[in-house]
């Protein structure tokens, strides 16, 4: 059950950076100033690694186990886990284009603005499912025998070097963005996201 905990805790650290990001983006659209680009770049190498390397397979382990215990929970199961695919498709797809900005390569304000509002809508409505459909579930049908077996595969997996360097980063991550390092007033903004 500590696993609810972490997960919950973890969504709403993602929730942060994700909101951190919908500012940037407001910033972009209403280009009344520059955005540090390289410092947005960041946060969406942190979402979209932090989630593949350490969130994503904690939520892995407790579907499958999830999907052993109820069979009618097997297509949840799986949508979620496409759903995870998607979000990592939606998350590279926005880093490029902020990387390209970063680099001062020309990228289309629409495009930049209406990939980083799928990535953040698609991510939140995730969190929202794992939240209300997913977790619940898990805390009502699980057993402490499976709860043991999910921390037995955690324990296994468990890298707590790339966890503990992945915890320092989202915390400096989210110290700079939240004192507007990727939000920081500079000129006014030209119509096109870089260059």
């Amino acid at each position: 059950m500590q696993l609810l905990s972490e997960l919950h805790r973890e969504h709403a650290e993602i929730r942060r950076i994700l909101d951190c990001i919908d500012e940037a983006l407001a910033v972009i659209e209403a280009a009344d100033r520059e955005l540090d680009f390289s410092e947005l770049a960041e946060a969406m190498y942190f979402m979209t690694e932090f989630r593949d390397i350490v969130h994503h397979s904690k939520e892995a382990l407790l579907l499958r186990q999830l999907a052993r215990r109820r069979r009618d929970l097997r297509g949840l199961a799986r949508d979620v886990s496409a759903g995870h695919a998607a979000l990592k498709a939606d998350g590279v797809a926005f880093l490029e284009l902020l990387e390209d900005a970063a680099e001062d390569a020309i990228v289309a304000r629409d495009d930049l603005l209406d990939r980083g509002r799928r990535y953040s809508q698609s991510q939140r409505a995730h969190l929202q499912r794992l939240e209300e459909s997913v977790l619940p579930r898990a805390e009502q049908h699980l057993t402490s025998q499976d709860w043991r077996a999910i921390k037995r595969r955690l324990d296994c997996s468990r890298d707590e070097t790339i966890e503990e360097i992945t915890r320092e980063h989202f915390d400096r991550l989210h110290e700079r963005l939240a004192e507007g390092g990727a939000v920081a007033p500079i000129a006014a903004a030209s119509g096109n996201a870089g260059g």
